[in-house]
């Protein structure tokens, strides 16, 4: 297996940090209720999604506005164990927030997971 993540993380190549969030939540009562933020510094490499990759997204998610991020992080849609969850995953990047939806594990072919992310408004 050839390691990808320090090309990733070239600045030269494109290389950038971000910030991930992710809220928990837990189910108490019928209620859901928020109970903490984990946050995390990250490092990867940033793109503008292609068309191709739009072409991936039902068409009410397809924008502009996503981007594509190749990490050793690895991203989260989202858990479920029944008493607690945690939401999609947000990307703070260059001052904006992208949450992400969809991600695949390319960690043993490459050391790296690919996230794709919306723009939030």
């Amino acid at each position: 297996m050839i390691d990808l993540s320090s090309v990733l993380m070239d600045s030269e190549l494109g290389g950038t940090s971000f910030f991930v969030s992710r809220k928990n939540y837990i189910r108490e009562m019928g209620e859901v209720v928020p109970s903490s933020v984990e946050g995390f510094d990250a490092e990867g490499n940033i793109q503008p999604a292609s068309s191709e990759d739009l072409m991936l997204f039902p068409q009410e998610e397809r924008t502009e506005e996503m981007i594509i991020i190749l990490s050793p992080f690895h991203f989260r849609l989202g858990e479920d164990d029944g008493t607690s969850f945690t939401s999609a995953d947000m990307v703070t990047w260059n001052g904006k927030k992208y949450r992400v939806v969809k991600v695949k594990n390319w960690a043993s072919q490459g050391g790296f997971y690919k996230a794709w992310a919306i723009r939030q408004k």
